[in-house]
């Protein structure tokens, strides 16, 4: 199995790769975060999370799939039967184009013990309703299975990640 940073270096091959140390500030945020999350502000919880400013990442997830994150998040909550797998996938991984890579890459970089520390942070992090609406979000990409036609010969589908030909 592949590595944090292997991973990493195969979604996006330039990312950086300096080993990074957390400062002081930073283990207070996290140690923060995961003893006492509701005293976070939003802004906290974007940069625990690795996440865009609101308007930004509210902007991406409109041209992604007509909502803001938060609305998203509601319809997942309320209408979980009415969530499609993309909308699933925002939720989980971020409507930014590469939200994913520079999450893995900075997870990468840090050593053992920061990277736990930040693990931790990031899952308390979440407010109780974005926890809640990623849950369902979670559980329903792993029930779906996304089609997508393969750009280089059509008449190939890949389905849940196993191939067929139609």
């Amino acid at each position: 199995m592949a590595s944090i940073a292997e991973r990493a270096q195969e979604i996006w091959p330039d990312l950086p790769k300096t080993p990074i140390t957390l400062g002081d500030s930073t283990r207070e945020l996290y140690n923060r975060a995961i003893n006492e999350p509701t005293s976070l502000t939003d802004e906290e919880r974007r940069i625990i999370t690795r996440r865009s400013t609101g308007p930004e990442e509210d902007q991406l997830c409109r041209d992604a799939c007509g909502m803001t994150f938060s609305e998203l998040a509601r319809k997942c909550i309320d209408q979980k039967d009415n969530v499609q797998y993309q909308e699933a996938e925002i939720l989980l991984t971020g409507p930014a184009p590469l939200q994913t890579a520079h999450g893995l890459n900075f997870s990468a970089r840090l050593g053992e013990v920061d990277r736990e520390l930040w693990r931790n942070a990031y899952n308390a992090a979440w407010s109780e309703d974005m926890k809640t609406a990623r849950a369902l979000a979670r559980k329903l990409r792993n029930q779906s299975k996304p089609i997508t036609l393969q750009q280089e010969n059509p008449t190939i589908l890949t389905i849940g990640g196993t191939l067929h030909t139609r």
